[in-house]
């Protein structure tokens, strides 16, 4: 069978659906990932085709229309920037995801590209699956979306009501450009006024949800024929992958450090994070190692107990921390999770204050702290409270054994081809 996946973030976003193009593959299909161009080395060294898609989505995360992503109030705004940053390229983008569609069997798409699934699979008269790494519109009432701030308190209803307003503010955000794509580039009727969101659960296309169900369990609103939380999907390092000498040695020169790093999160000002992190690992007394990602962080002076890297495999790194300190993002909390090593999350935006109150809730992390409200002492007091409290270290140990017990991938892969050969 002939896959292609299409794909769009940052590389938290996109990463773990190369993990599930690596399965695919494994399994004995054809894989095609389609997603922006600086993802492509990544996509290529996993054996997979690569369809390159125009945009710049680093640029994006850096800072969207000149604001910086902790300036970013809610979900309408940031749908807005989302908007203004893709609709000079929204056709390009179009055309390149529908070349890389021509010779697929079935499509599987994450995101927002779930629309474009839809489209082109109505199209081109192939099925298509969702892939989803957090629950943002799926309506339950069991918790509230994902992708606002949790409320001060819950209910049913409300927690139903946040799903749907979410689904209908980035609909009609960006309404008129999808409808735009499917009418004037594919002679597709438009959606309604109300979004194609029936009509695709009416369909019964199988949705997936890339994350743990010891960490969310799927609620029992969900149709469990429909919606499938999976486990995670994550793409481990490569077997000849060596981490560096000066990595190394700085291991074996003491106890675990903390990891502080903000991956695919801009910031205005990388000096000033530096600093922070660098004082509040001083006040702690703790060994640090610091990722530039694209999270800002700076080098310069720094202490002989700090290391700062570029890149280095979650999965190898994490597993080796004391704690980790990062945004909060769907793909870096369940790395921390799976490590078994307790979380402090420094939410910026999206669903980021999501993870980082139910890594509270689970009891392996402290409570977040707000970007805006980050401080040395804040930021200390956090690491000081996570690095002393067994308790906290246990759960994060036994949570990360249930974890590593899941295959998500494989889950996955199962659920796809079983949906394809219901379709023939």
């Amino acid at each position: 069978m002939r896959i292609t996946i299409i794909c769009f973030g940052s590389r938290g976003d996109v990463q773990p659906f190369i993990a599930l193009g690596v399965g695919l593959r494994q399994a004995g299909h054809q894989v095609c990932v389609a997603t922006d161009r600086i993802f492509a080395d990544q996509v290529r060294e996993h054996g997979l085709a690569y369809g390159p898609v125009s945009g710049d989505i680093q640029r994006f995360m850096q800072g969207t229309n000149g604001h910086a992503p902790e300036e970013i109030p809610g979900p309408l705004r940031l749908f807005r920037d989302m908007k203004q940053e893709v609709w000079a390229e929204a056709r390009q983008m179009a055309l390149d995801c529908w070349e890389a569609s021509q010779d697929a069997d079935l499509l599987l798409t994450g995101g927002p590209g779930a629309f474009v699934g839809a489209t082109f699979g109505e199209k081109l008269g192939i099925p298509y699956v969702q892939g989803h790494l957090q629950p943002a519109m799926m309506p339950t009432q069991a918790f509230p979306s994902a992708l606002i701030p949790p409320p001060p308190f819950q209910s049913g209803t409300l927690n139903h009501l946040t799903h749907v307003a979410i689904g209908q503010v980035f609909w009609q955000v960006m309404r008129g450009m999808f409808n735009e794509i499917r009418q004037e580039m594919f002679a597709l009727p438009p959606w309604p006024l109300a979004g194609p969101f029936a009509q695709i659960i009416r369909e019964r296309r199988p949705v997936l949800m890339g994350y743990s169900r010891h960490v969310l369990p799927p609620p029992p609103d969900w149709d469990p024929a429909l919606i499938h939380v999976t486990g995670y999907w994550f793409l481990d390092s490569s077997a000849n992958w060596q981490p560096s000498a000066a990595l190394r040695q700085f291991l074996s020169e003491g106890p675990p450090p903390v990891y502080i790093g903000f991956g695919s999160v801009g910031s205005r000002d990388g000096r000033a994070m530096t600093n922070l992190a660098l004082a509040a690992l001083a006040e702690t007394g703790q060994r640090g190692i610091l990722l530039r990602g694209w999270g800002g962080l700076e080098p310069g002076d720094l202490p002989p107990t700090v290391l700062m890297v570029d890149n280095v495999p979650h999965d190898w790194l994490f597993p080796r921390m004391a704690a980790v300190v990062h945004h909060g993002g769907a793909g870096t909390t369940g790395a921390g999770l799976r490590a078994g090593t307790p979380t402090i999350v420094v939410p910026h935006f999206s669903d980021q204050p999501f993870w980082g109150h139910l890594v509270q809730r689970l009891g392996v992390g402290p409570a977040p702290i707000a970007k805006k409200k980050l401080s040395v002492p804040a930021l200390a007091t956090a690491i000081r409270a996570t690095i002393t409290h067994q308790a906290m270290q246990e759960r994060a140990r036994q949570l990360g054994h249930l974890i590593v017990a899941e295959d998500g991938v494989g889950q996955a892969v199962q659920l796809i081809e079983q949906y394809a050969r219901a379709c023939r």
